[in-house]
Order: C-alpha cells, then sequence, then structure tokens
C-alpha cells in the first residue's frame, strides 16, 4: 500500500494503491492524517484508482476523513472505485454519505464548482 498526496487546482488530491488490509488499515489512517495535514476545511478527493482492495476498518477511515471534512466546512469526495470495492461502499451505505464518482476528472469538476453553482 502507498499514498501519495497533491495539490491541483486548490484541492487536495490523495491517492490510495494497492491493498488496504489489517494491521495496513491503521497505517492507513495515519498516513490520510498525514497527507491531507490541516486541510479539511478545502476540498479533499480520494482518489482509489489504484487501490486493489479495502477492508472495513479502511472504509472506515474514509468515512470519517469525509465526516472530518464536512465539520470543517470542507468537501470530501471519492472517485475510481473499482468493481468489487463499490458494491461494498453501496451495501454500506456509504454511497449516501460520500460523494462517489468514476473518474478524478469527474470528480475534481464537482469539487471545483461552488456549492452554489450545483446544475
Amino acid at each position: 500500500m502507498k499514498v501519495t498526496s497533491r495539490i491541483r487546482s486548490g484541492v487536495t488530491i490523495v491517492s490510495v494503491h494497492g491493498r488496504v488490509f489489517r494491521h495496513r488499515a491503521e497505517v492507513f489512517a495515519s498516513w490520510i492524517h498525514m497527507e491531507v495535514g490541516d486541510r479539511y476545511t478545502g476540498p479533499v478527493l480520494l482518489d482509489a484508482g489504484e487501490m486493489t482492495y479495502i477492508n472495513s476498518a479502511g472504509m472506515v477511515t474514509i468515512l470519517r476523513l469525509a465526516r472530518r471534512c464536512a465539520r470543517h466546512g470542507g468537501r470530501f469526495a471519492l472517485c475510481g472505485l473499482g468493481e468489487g470495492i463499490d458494491r461494498a461502499f453501496e451495501v454500506l451505505g456509504f454511497d449516501r454519505i460520500i460523494d462517489t464518482y468514476d473518474s478524478a476528472d469527474e470528480a475534481m469538476a464537482a469539487l471545483s464548482r461552488t456549492p452554489e453553482s450545483h446544475d
């Protein structure tokens, strides 16, 4: 598992590569906190396009990140969920809590719009 981040057009993009499982879920949570830092007030995009597996603890980490962003007035989105992973998010109802997009470009476009400009 590898977690990287970058800022593009004011959006903090956190990319997850590989498998998030067992003890790595704790490492995943630490990395997410390090990569996002104090930028919870701005838009945050978690790009899961290279994530091949995630366990329930990893999913809870993503949910906590989304809630932390919302609590601080920021916005959060998730993109690139692979088959199986997207189904797990649906079954758990996370797709009703977290905005999900097929691609990073689609998510970036949504996060770049002001909340009042939803079409």
